[in-house]
C-alpha cells in the first residue's frame, strides 16, 4: 500500500521510457509517478521486496517524517541475496556434498 499522508516529490522509473533524443523528449514531470509507493527506515527487508515486486518498481522512497531520507532499489538487495545464497549453497563442492565427503 501507498503510504498515505506523506509529503514527498514524485519519483520516476527508468523504464517510464521515452525517445533518447533530449530534444524531443518530455519532462521529467510528464513521466514521474505523483504518488509513489514508498517505505520508512523501520520496513522490515522482505516488506520492502514485496512491495516492490507487488507495484513492479525496481526502486522504493524512504520517507521519514514526511522527509525523503533515502532510496532503497533492486541492487541494494543482491548483497543480502548473495550472503543468504552463498550461505545455503556456499558449503556445497561441485559434487554437491556439503562437507566434501562421498
Amino acid at each position: 500500500p501507498r503510504q498515505r499522508g506523506r509529503r514527498i516529490r514524485p519519483l520516476v522509473e527508468i523504464r517510464d521510457g521515452f525517445d533518447r533524443s533530449t530534444e524531443d523528449a518530455p519532462a521529467v514531470k510528464t513521466v514521474m509517478d505523483r504518488d509513489p509507493v514508498s517505505v520508512s527506515p523501520d520496513t522490515p527487508t522482505l516488506e520492502a521486496i514485496d512491495l516492490m515486486r507487488h507495484h513492479r518498481v525496481t526502486c522504493l522512497p524512504v520517507v521519514s517524517e514526511g522527509k525523503l531520507v533515502g532510496i532503497v532499489s533492486e541492487s541494494d538487495f543482491m548483497s543480502i541475496a548473495y550472503e543468504l545464497l552463498e550461505g545455503r549453497h556456499g558449503a556445497l563442492d561441485k559434487s554437491g556434498d556439503k562437507d566434501g565427503s562421498e
